[in-house]
């Protein structure tokens, strides 16, 4: 067995989620922080993507909203850099988490897909993309926008096939893969 089925052999429990979460509560006020002394425009082009995805998962929604509308404004007069497929993917992320919440389903895989579309970064196309958006949805019932979307990482996420693969497998056999490395 590898390390990815070793990982999703016994199901994700709410406990071990909210560990998962704690752990990087930190990280996410760190990068929230970062973002709020931010000002140059090439600065928070750097910062936004995390402090957007950090802001939502520590419940600040007006100010993960406000980054990912901020986010489109920058794609325009930004050009392209490392951190550009960062951009595209959280500003989706967000929405489509927002969407979500809000029990828009059809929205949240809208906005799921604008976020698979992203050219990749260094860090997606090494760690692979947040998983949060994708799995709920898919506990939500929405097995086919979870697999498109597993099909359309993996353009970007070559690392990942291990993962995709395992996840993949779990959905055909009709169990919610855990998506445990990937979901904080």
């Amino acid at each position: 067995m590898n390390f990815e089925e070793e990982m999703e052999k016994a199901p994700l429990t709410q406990a071990e989620e909210d560990r998962i979460f704690s752990a990087q509560v930190p990280l996410y006020e760190k990068a929230v922080l970062e973002m709020r002394n931010t000002s140059g425009l090439k600065e928070r082009h750097s910062a936004i993507p995390q402090a957007a995805k950090a802001a939502y998962m520590l419940g600040l929604f007006p100010e993960a909203k406000e980054w990912a509308e901020e986010m489109s404004e920058l794609i325009k007069i930004v050009p392209k850099n490392w951190n550009y497929g960062n951009v595209i993917y959280y500003q989706n992320w967000v929405f489509g988490m927002l969407a979500f919440d809000s029990g828009d389903l059809d929205k949240a895989k809208y906005f799921l897909n604008l976020a698979a579309s992203t050219v990749g970064s260094p860090q997606l196309n090494s760690f692979g993309p947040n998983m949060k958006l994708a799995r709920n949805l898919l506990v939500s019932g929405e097995s086919e926008a979870f697999l498109e979307f597993l099909n359309q990482v993996e353009i970007f996420w070559r690392h990942g096939k291990p993962w995709l693969e395992v996840w993949r497998n779990k959905v055909a056999q009709g169990a919610i893969p855990n998506c445990t490395m990937h979901i904080s």
